[in-house]
Order: structure tokens, then C-alpha cells, then sequence
């Protein structure tokens, strides 16, 4: 329904148009409600071509473009400037490029949970299992808000562009952070994901103010009450502490050391305030306050007014926010069996289904690793995910055709067509060779195009 509604009369007839051709029960019980739909006419969408470049100037080049681009209702399509491969395999390369420009350590955007190498710095891109959630910044940090203002307006025209355009990204937004962008409440149980340690910290904290306030409206004496505060700990998985134990102070600091601020005064002169049994309450209300709310709000904000720039994120609203990420990323942990591959993949041109060497070709894939296959997905189709559904779900099907019949065959390269999912295979003399070719391909830059 989203996806027949959302983006105005001219993508609507486009997919009505595209149903009216699909003869599963599933589409026509969605025709029963448009009888009018008209099937005599042609509609297609305007598609419009950008140019950017690779290297430095690559960033500059699609922050620029998605700009321009923002508010136009046509379909956008990416060229590389002295390249000559077109079509979705490129686009698709544009838009992994684009989301991992996003992610880059370097530009400290994001909650990373990457260990330091030997050296003390991160890996070059954000890791964090939980998904994407902005580094809080204070306002004192004018400069590196400003920066990262506009990059989260670059990432909310990226996010929906993507959408609109029904392009997998593999830009993983947490669900915590769609939440803030949609307007919904954040709870800090709902940052375990995004931080664990510091959550479960001040998870602890609230308890212990909790219990505090319970001790002290009880109907104990005050001896009695004494003693059990006296006893009183905060507890952090097996330990225990005082919270004069922990040497806090009115201030929020930051777990990485990446970031332009060492730490932020949560009130007027905060770091010559010691935090102790009575204002520990004030530490945490400040301390999560400044994480969920006013230390990202800049950034949530300008998310959001890069988004509406291409549609209304309110239209978004009809939506689970799981839906909302499967639509960006799809399936960002591709799985698959070798049963599924030879249902899935076709085999043309020189090849068939039973050829030895497409199925030596199945078997290399059902034993990839998980960075494996997100490494020919990349190399295959120019994103590193799967639509929702799987394998089953590429458009077009992937399909393998033979090469080349040069004798010399095993120095050759496995090579794709992004555009249409063909792999172009040599038929090498052994499996073995066939897998450390096609190793090599997924890891060199170039093998992409034909």
C-alpha cells in the first residue's frame, strides 16, 4: 500500500501498471480495488542521470547532487565521470558509496562501539550491532554541530531518495533513531542496543534512586532507616558500589576518543559538583536527557529536513519502524542454502542448471562466509544486501552465462553486469581455481563493469 500511495499519481500508475502484468492471488486481490484502473496506457517513469567522481571529491560531488535532486519526482540514476558503465549495478554502487561515506569514523556522527587498534584510533568505519544512533554534541561545539548538521541532512535525502526509488542502502538507522525522527518517545532501556555499558549504568542509577525513595517513605524508623542506607548499593552486574565509588561529576563523558569535546557540563560549572546519594536522581534525568534528546536533537532535526525535502517522513508514520528499515536495508545478513541458489539463479548461454561448473559455482556461494557474501553481493549487483525475501526476491534473477572459450581460461576473471545480475563465468578446470578467481574478482575494483 505504502508503495502505490506515497509518491504522487505518476510512480502510483507505475506500480499499478507493473501489478496489472504479476497473475499471483496476492496482486490480483489488490486489482479488485481499483476496477477503473485504465491498462491501455504506457506509463513510465522520467529518469534523470547524475555525474560525480570517485576519490576525495566524491563526497562533495553527491551531497551536491542529492540536493539538486531532492524535490524532482524522476528516478535517479549515477554515472562515474570517465566511466562508461550505466544502469542500476552503477546507481547501486552510488548509493553503497554514498551511506559508507556516512559512516566513516573520521567524521565521529555516530554512536561506535569499534575497538582501538594498537595504535588508540577506530576502525575506519562506525561499528555498532545495534545500528546507526547520533553522538550526543553539546551547542558549546559549534563547529563540529554545524558539520555534522549538514551531513545528517545529506543522510535524510539519501534515506529517502533510497525509499522512493526502492533502492537498498546499507545505511543500518537504528530503530531508537527512526523513533526520534518520527517523533515517538526513546526510552532508555531502548539504548542497551545502541551502548550497553552506559545504559546498563545508569539503568543501575535509576534503581538505586528508586530504592532510595522508597526507603525513605517507608515506615521505618530513622534508625532503621539509616541502616539501610548505609547498605544501599548501586549494582552493576556482580559488583557493587557507593556512588561516592564511582568519582562522578556533573558532567557527561564521552566514550570515545575521536570526538572534538572531552567532556559536557550537564549543569553550570558541573565539573566541581561531585554527584552523590542526593543528586544522583539530577545525574541521571541530565545524563539521558543529553543523550536521547538535546545532544542529538540538531541532528534529528536536520535528518528529518533532508528527508522532507524529497517526501514527507510523516507519510512513513503507516509503518513499523521494522518495516521502515527492511525497506532501506533489506536483508543486511544475506543467508542462503545451496538449494536456494539453484532455485533461484538461472544459467544461459552456454551453460545449464546441471553444468558441472555452475554447480561448483553454487557450492563456492552455500559456503561463504557472512562477509563473504556480502562481498559478491557487492561485486553482483552493487549493494552488499538483499531486497526483503531474500534471493528469492532479486530483480532481475541472477544468472550465470560462460565467458569465454579462450584456452587459456583459467587466467581469466569472473565479471558481472550489474544491470542485470548477469555473472560471467570461464569454465575453469577446477573448482578451486574457479573460487580463488572469483576471490580475487570481488575484491578488486573494476571487475564491476563488463
Amino acid at each position: 500500500f505504502f508503495a502505490y500511495t506515497a509518491f504522487g499519481a505518476g510512480r502510483s500508475l507505475v506500480k499499478m501498471q507493473e501489478l496489472m502484468k504479476m497473475d499471483d492471488s496476492r496482486s490480483q486481490a489488490l486489482l479488485q480495488h481499483v476496477p477503473q484502473f485504465q491498462t491501455n496506457e504506457k506509463y513510465r517513469l522520467i529518469r534523470e542521470q547524475i555525474t560525480v567522481h570517485r576519490g576525495e571529491q566524491f563526497k562533495r560531488d553527491a551531497m551536491a547532487a542529492l540536493k539538486a535532486h531532492a524535490d524532482r519526482k524522476a528516478m535517479l540514476e549515477a554515472v562515474f565521470d570517465g566511466e562508461s558503465g550505466t544502469g542500476l549495478g552503477v546507481t547501486m554502487e552510488f548509493y553503497s558509496l554514498c551511506a559508507a561515506e556516512l559512516q566513516k569514523s573520521s567524521l565521529a556522527l555516530w554512536v561506535n562501539r569499534a575497538n582501538e587498534n594498537e595504535e588508540g584510533s577506530l576502525s575506519e568505519f562506525t561499528v555498532n550491532s545495534g545500528g546507526l544512533f547520533p553522538v550526543p554534541i553539546p551547542a558549546s561545539a559549534k563547529e563540529y554541530l554545524s558539520a555534522a548538521e549538514v551531513l545528517f541532512s545529506f543522510a535524510g535525502r539519501l534515506a529517502a531518495k533510497a525509499i522512493q526509488d526502492e533502492r537498498v542502502v546499507d545505511l543500518p538507522l537504528s530503530e531508537l533513531f527512526w523513533k526520534a525522527v518520527l517523533g515517538k518517545p526513546l526510552r532508555l532501556d531502548d539504548y542497551l542496543l545502541i551502548d550497553k555499558r552506559a545504559a546498563e549504568a545508569l539503568l543501575a542509577m535509576e534503581d538505586f534512586v528508586k530504592k532510595r525513595k522508597a526507603i525513605l517513605a517507608s515506615d521505618a524508623n530513622e534508625s532503621e532507616k539509616l541502616d539501610a542506607l548505609s547498605k544501599l548499593c548501586i549494582v552493576m552486574g556482580k559488583d557493587s558500589f557507593q556512588v561516592e565509588d564511582l568519582y562522578l561529576s556533573m558532567q557527561y563523558l564521552p566514550p570515545a576518543h575521536n570526538l572534538p569535546y572531552d567532556s559536557v557540563d550537564l549543569v553550570p560549572n558541573g565539573s566541581h559538583i561531585e554527584v552523590n546519594a542526593e543528586n544522583l536522581e539530577e545525574f541521571v534525568c541530565l545524563s539521558t536527557e543529553f543523550i536521547m534528546k538535546s545532544g542529538i536533537q540538531v541532528q534529528v532535526d536536520a535528518f528529518v529536513a533532508g528527508f522532507n525535502e524529497v517526501f514527507p517522513i510523516s507519510t512513513l508514520r503507516i509503518l513499523s519502524v521494522s518495516e521502515i528499515r527492511m525497506m532501506l536495508n533489506g536483508d543486511r545478513y544475506p543467508k542462503w542454502t545451496f538449494d536456494e541458489l539453484l532455485e533461484n539463479i538461472d544459467a544461459k548461454n552456454g551453460y545449464t542448471k546441471g553444468s558441472d561448473h555452475v554447480l561448483w559455482f553454487l557450492g563456492i556461494l552455500a559456503e561463504f562466509s557472512p562477509d563473504e557474501r556480502k562481498k559478491f553481493l557487492r561485486f553482483a549487483t552493487g549493494c552488499d544486501s538483499l531486497p526483503a525475501g531474500g534471493i528469492s526476491s532479486l530483480t532481475p534473477r541472477m544468472t550465470i552465462v560462460m565467458k569465454t572459450d579462450d584456452p587459456d581460461v583459467d587466467m581469466h576473471f569472473p565479471s558481472v553486469n550489474c544491470c542485470f545480475h548477469f555473472i560471467k563465468l570461464p569454465a575453469y578446470s577446477s573448482q578451486e581455481i574457479m573460487k580463488q578467481r572469483l576471490l580475487t574478482a570481488m575484491e578488486t575494483t573494476g571487475f564491476y563493469f563488463n
